[in-house]
Parts: C-alpha cells; sequence; structure tokens
C-alpha cells in the first residue's frame, strides 16, 4: 500500500489498503506499506500522523518497517543518471542548468514481453502541414470534427518504419536506420517535413494483464516521452515509484484505476532498469453523488476523522465488510477482515 500524504484519508484509500491487506495475507505473502512522499510542496506531517492512525485503526498491520519515499531520493537520482548515461533518458533542455529530465520510450522495444505490432496504421493529416521529427518524438497536425487544426505529439517508439507522403502519394520522409541517425537528440531541434498529407507506419501497442481489468493495451503512437526528473532536481513519481517496487521486490500492486495509464509508463522503466515487472491489480473508483472520482483533497469525500473514525457506529469490522465483497453481498457487512482472508478464491 503505497499512498501519498497530501490530504486526508479517504474511502478509496482505505478501500484500496484493505484490498491489498487482504491479498496479501490470503496468498500469506509480506505486506508493504510505503508513504509516496515525494510532493513536497503539499505533503504533511499530519497527513501522515492520520494515516498511521488509520491503519491501525483498520487493525493493517504490515510486515517490515515502513519506506518513507523522500529518504530515498539519492537512489532515484543515480537511477535517473544511469538512464541519462545509457542513453534511455534525456535533458529536456540540454546544456541549461535546471532541465527537466525526460524517459525516452525506446524505438527498438519488439523484444520486449510487453509490447507487439498490431499492423498497418494510416493517419490522415491537415492537408500541407508540416511533421516535425527529432528522437523525441514526432509533432503533426490533425482536423478536428470541426475542422480546426488540432496539434499532436507522440514518441518516435510509436512510428514504427514511419512514411511520410504528401496528397499525390509522394514519398517525402522515410524513417529507416539512415534517416535515423540524422534525427537529432536535442529536443529544441527537429526535422521539419513541409506539405506532408498522411503518415503509414506499422503500429505496435504496449500490453498487460490486469488481475482485476483483464487485458489491457495502449498503442505507442498515443504516448509521450515522460518527465522523470523535476527541473528543481526531484524525482517524479514514476521514477521514485518504480524504483522503490525494485529495491522492495514488490511482486505484486493493487492500487486504483486511474493508475492504469501510469503502469504502460512503468513497464518501460522497469524494462530500462534490469527488472521484471509485478503483476497489477487496478480497482474501479469509488465516485460521489456526481459520479466524480473521489479526492483526498475533495471535501465531501467520506473519510477517516470525517465520516469515518468519529461518527458514533463506525468501526474498522464495519468498513472492512464494505470494502471487500462479503459473503452476504456488498453493503452487508457480515465478516470481518481477517475472515475475508481466509476465503478461497
Amino acid at each position: 500500500f503505497a499512498p501519498s500524504p497530501t490530504g486526508q484519508v479517504h474511502i478509496g484509500n482505505i478501500r484500496t489498503a484493505i484490498f491489498n491487506w487482504l491479498a496479501t495475507r490470503h496468498c500469506k505473502g509480506t505486506f508493504l506499506l510505503r508513504v509516496e512522499d515525494t510532493d513536497l510542496e503539499r505533503s504533511t506531517q499530519e497527513a501522515i500522523d492520520k494515516l498511521l492512525e488509520c491503519m491501525d485503526w483498520l487493525g493493517l498491520d504490515y510486515d517490515e518497517e515502513i519506506m518513507y519515499q523522500t529518504k530515498q531520493s539519492d537512489k532515484h537520482k543515480e537511477s535517473a543518471q544511469k538512464l541519462i548515461d545509457s542513453g534511455k533518458a534525456y535533458y529536456l533542455n540540454p546544456g541549461e542548468e535546471h532541465s527537466p529530465v525526460l524517459f525516452k520510450l525506446p524505438y527498438d522495444c519488439d523484444s520486449m514481453p510487453f509490447v507487439r505490432e498490431t499492423g498497418a496504421a494510416e493517419i490522415v493529416l491537415e492537408p500541407g502541414s508540416e511533421v516535425a521529427l527529432n528522437l523525441a518524438g514526432v509533432t503533426f497536425h490533425t482536423l478536428s470534427s470541426k475542422g480546426k487544426s488540432v496539434e499532436n505529439m507522440a514518441s518516435l517508439a510509436g512510428f514504427k518504419n514511419l512514411k511520410i507522403s504528401d496528397a499525390s502519394g509522394n514519398l517525402l520522409f522515410e524513417l529507416n536506420g539512415e534517416t535515423m541517425k540524422t534525427l537529432s537528440a536535442d529536443p529544441r531541434e527537429k526535422t521539419v517535413v513541409a506539405g506532408a498529407a498522411k503518415l503509414n507506419f506499422i503500429r505496435r501497442e504496449v500490453f498487460y494483464h490486469d488481475l482485476v481489468k483483464g487485458d489491457l493495451a495502449k498503442p505507442l503512437d498515443n504516448m509521450k516521452d515522460f518527465i522523470i526528473v523535476r527541473s528543481d532536481g526531484s524525482p517524479v513519481f514514476h521514477l521514485a515509484n518504480v524504483y522503490d517496487d525494485m529495491q522492495q521486490r514488490v511482486t505484486h500492486i493493487v492500487r486504483g484505476d486511474d493508475h492504469v495509464e501510469n503502469t504502460y509508463r512503468h513497464l518501460f522503466l522497469f524494462a530500462s532498469l534490469g527488472f521484471t515487472p509485478p503483476q497489477y491489480a487496478h480497482l474501479p473508483m469509488i465516485v460521489n453523488a456526481a459520479g466524480k472520482p473521489y479526492s483526498k483533497r475533495d471535501g465531501d469525500a467520506p473519510s477517516y476523522g470525517g465520516s469515518y473514525g468519529s461518527a458514533p457506529g463506525y468501526g474498522a469490522p464495519a468498513d472492512s465488510g464494505y470494502g471487500a465483497p462479503p459473503q452476504g453481498g456488498y453493503g452487508t457487512p457480515s465478516v470481518g477482515a481477517s475472515e475475508f482472508a481466509e476465503i478461497d478464491d
């Protein structure tokens, strides 16, 4: 369980903690608690104290010493430097003293077990528009349903065997071993192809099997290189999360499905750092009356110390019953957390 202490512990956090604990105890595994406090502006000691108090109230015991992510910062930075040195990450503004660092989605990724080809693809562009390329990605323009110009950018990894043609079908640019050498590694310098009308390429996607949601996939041409170190030198969640999962030898992660998009990125980070990714289980979000997912900074979110944990009649056994599917059906707290952990698959 790896919450960020940037607000109150709401019902979604509580349910995720319960499911992590139940799954771990059922499988006779090791339940870990990691405080992901890399957001220095919003993380507070008060929130950390409330989190630990809530875990105790729920009766969710953890098996190892709590890991505080900020204490891992030097190791995160070292891993970022290794990625830079190996050409797997780059500075957004090379030469500047304070520049964000981006992870580069690898163009040569066919051998990765979570990447596959899906076939030939074509993107129709805004007529006569420009396509700009470098090793950081491809920028191009399409037309919206209302005829307005829309700028798009994606990682170069999304465009295997890219061919750019004009309206008459004439080939303007072809991405191959030779032309790849002409593209700049400086994200500020671009090769511009004018008069483009369409992109043709082999589409690839990143995929994985989610233990809750089933098989999931995302086209690589819908993904961008992403920041792993901020301009102030502090590591971003993506790098810190993956590095700490590696160090703690995490095998299974249960978290909210707002992290599904992050998982596609994290698979590449795991591979680039030489580690086998864990298995993921993404839980549906709990929403409010308006259908909006609860946020820890949302004033109406049921939370520990608010709607839960202080009002008469609410206690940890009841929450464990509502947080996991009891034998009597949802909303019928018939057994407690310890009993749930013993239920067969």
